[in-house]
């Protein structure tokens, strides 16, 4: 972890990032961290004002500036009160980095460019940064998910649960288990709990149709005695970075028909605020993408912070 204490905060002027940026100054595994307030501008480009001098244009040109302006104002009165959230959630004003940067590839391609320099995570508030009512695809949230591969990705829902309680999604692959070190590394496991969830899928040898080519057989008690091994590693080493014994549990669900859904519903039974999912792995192809399992929990999980780890 040494070298990566920077966390990027993406935000946009909505009061769903200031709702995310309340979340990171009052998340206490990230009381150490600097924070770095970014947001993407949109100015008017140079090619604009080439009119500036053609007859007729010059009112114009004045009320854009004038409304660029009034832009700039208002994103420094934006970013003062998201500074002032940070600062009463106990971040120390010298940890907090402001930067309004123009834009210039697109909002996500700006926000994973600056998140190359040595970020150890990405937040985003879940509803804002696409100016709709809900992440959609073409959105930002969807596009940071599809494209930031190099750094954990946050999600901040609206209303989110005690984001103190984890739930791990594992599959028993390495990609999942490294998405439990690496959150257990980061967060520690002082007051913080942790559910340790494997979803089995139903078998689809009775569908019609094209569900006999997707059929999942597994054995069950295969796949319980592999993921009990895969949970008992897990918890070691959460026990190890600072969990208590008693505060990591794990269950298999099977004869799921959605593994998104049933994680879901696990984290609300359970209470748990932040669900952990790998971005590889419990989709069984190399790479999360849409339709996958991460984009439908980040659509689904309104009231929770969902960890996507690269």
């Amino acid at each position: 972890m040494q070298g990566y204490e920077k966390i990027l905060l993406a935000v946009d002027g909505s009061d769903n990032a200031l709702e995310m940026v309340r979340y990171a100054g009052q998340f206490v595994p990230f009381k150490n961290m600097k924070m770095v307030l970014y947001n993407v501008s949109s100015s008017i480009p140079d090619t604009y004002w080439d009119i500036e001098m053609q007859p007729g244009y010059a009112k114009k040109i004045h009320e854009v500036k004038a409304w660029e302006r009034q832009q700039k104002k208002v994103m420094k009165e934006y970013m003062d009160k998201a500074v002032k959230l940070l600062i009463k959630g106990g971040i120390p004003d010298s940890s907090i980095k402001v930067k309004i940067h123009d834009r210039e590839k697109g909002i996500a391609r700006d926000i994973i460019k600056e998140a190359k320099k040595d970020y150890i995570a990405v937040l985003v508030g879940r509803k804002g940064l696409s100016n709709l009512k809900d992440i959609v695809l073409g959105s930002v949230a969807i596009k940071l998910l599809e494209k930031l591969n190099f750094a954990t990705l946050i999600v901040v829902g609206e209303k989110s649960k005690d984001p103190m309680k984890f739930l791990f999604a594992l599959d028993g692959s390495e990609n999942s288990m490294s998405a439990v070190k690496y959150v257990g590394d980061f967060i520690g496991g002082k007051d913080i709990s942790a559910s340790l969830v494997h979803v089995v899928r139903a078998s689809a040898t009775h569908g019609l149709g094209y569900e006999r080519f997707f059929s999942i057989n597994e054995d069950i008690d295969k796949v319980k005695e592999k993921m009990n091994v895969f949970f008992d590693k897990a918890k070691e080493h959460l026990v190890n970075v600072g969990f208590k014994p008693d505060a990591v549990s794990s269950r298999i669900i099977s004869g799921a028909q959605s593994r998104a859904v049933e994680i879901i519903k696990e984290a609300g039974e359970e209470g748990c605020g932040s669900i952990v999912v790998g971005r590889r792995g419990l989709s069984r192809v190399k790479e999360f993408f849409i339709g996958r399992v991460s984009n439908k929990i980040i659509h689904m999980a309104r009231e929770h912070v969902v960890w996507v780890v690269s």
